[in-house]
């Protein structure tokens, strides 16, 4: 199974051609939302998306503010992305991003030998990898004290790896 995992509305627009382009049969549209953005997100699927593709559309909730890395979210999210990966068991996962709580998702992935392809979308994307996104994928983390220590070196010297600094 193929996975098309999006968050952004900008996303949703590139997933007709990405379904086209490659003659996806077996695949499901993952939409995340939060409890903010819900209506919008919904909405605005459903006017972008193919209507022959809407049976293949699930959405997936994450917390409030999901690119606010506190203990609490990094564990939800963490919970969530496992649940998904158990229930879809990819094969193929088509992304759009990755950075912060994405590379948790990464990190499964990478664990369940699923082949990732990160669709470029614009030119923020050639901006320089931010040390955070290297070092939070490619550390191996068993979770809370090893999360610290890899959000604090990746950020050292910034106002992030203070606030990581104090005891959760």
């Amino acid at each position: 199974m193929t996975v098309i995992m999006i968050s952004q509305i900008t996303h949703t627009h590139l997933v007709n051609f990405l379904i086209d382009k490659y003659k996806m049969e077996n695949f499901v549209i993952v939409v995340l939302y939060t409890s903010v953005n819900i209506h919008t997100v919904v909405k605005k699927t459903y006017e972008i998306i193919d209507p022959r593709y809407y049976n293949n559309i699930k959405f997936v909730k994450l917390p409030r503010n999901p690119l606010r890395m506190t203990y609490s979210v990094i564990k939800s999210i963490n919970k969530t992305y496992s649940k998904l990966f158990k229930e879809l068991s990819p094969s193929t996962v088509f992304m759009f991003s990755r950075d912060r709580h994405y590379s948790l998702f990464i990190e499964i992935a990478k664990k369940m030998g699923t082949e990732l392809v990160y669709v470029e979308e614009g030119m923020s994307t050639y901006a320089p990898v931010p040390d955070i996104a290297q070092g939070f994928v490619l550390t191996p983390v068993k979770f809370v004290k090893e999360m610290k220590n890899a959000i604090s070196s990746s950020w050292k010297g910034t106002l992030m790896a203070e606030l990581f600094s104090y005891p959760f």
